[in-house]
């Protein structure tokens, strides 16, 4: 369903669902051996990007497999997971739990992504608004026990969509 290669084009994180579940399990796969890694990363929804040296990348966790749940996407968070360690061991980059003071709901979907430049880390907390709510923090960050997070921009902002060029931000609004 979705796939997602490193910069260096030495791995590739492949996602797919069973029967349109839109529960993901994500593979890595090494491209010179061609070896898939034993350990799956389940249950997910997307990749967001690669880490700028290349070892890892982030993806958005569910709650739960089940998706006829109605907490399966309740709670969500934004995991780093470096690519040949354990799924169990994947660092949490962004959520309602690890940032209850950030203002998010247990119905955000708590996505987080870097910056085209790798300069930054984006935490764009999405719901059925349109109006997009940003955090941003040095890509450096990403391995900190604490991410420091900054407001980049709030609902009352009425921004519907955001592009980026390296510290340049282009916002349509209304």
């Amino acid at each position: 369903d979705l796939f997602s290669a490193s910069e260096d084009g030495k791995n590739i994180a492949l996602a797919g669902t069973k029967g349109g579940a839109e529960v993901t399990r994500i593979y890595t796969i090494n491209v010179d051996t061609k070896r898939i890694d034993a350990q799956s990363i389940y249950p997910a929804r997307w990749i967001s990007g690669w880490s700028p040296d290349n070892k890892g990348f982030l993806y958005l966790m569910l709650n739960s497999a089940d998706n006829k749940s109605m907490n399966s996407e309740s709670n969500t968070r934004t995991m780093y997971h470096v690519v040949g360690s354990a799924p169990s061991s994947d660092k949490e980059i962004f959520s309602m739990r690890k940032y209850p003071n950030m203002g998010l709901t247990s119905a955000d979907f708590c996505m987080a992504f870097f910056s085209t430049d790798f300069k930054y880390i984006i935490a764009a907390p999405s719901t059925v608004s349109n109006d997009l709510v940003c955090y941003y923090a040095p890509a450096t960050d990403l391995l900190n026990p604490v991410i420091s997070w900054k407001p980049l921009l709030q609902k009352n902002d009425h921004v519907t969509a955001l592009a980026m060029d390296g510290d340049d931000v282009y916002m349509l609004t209304y």
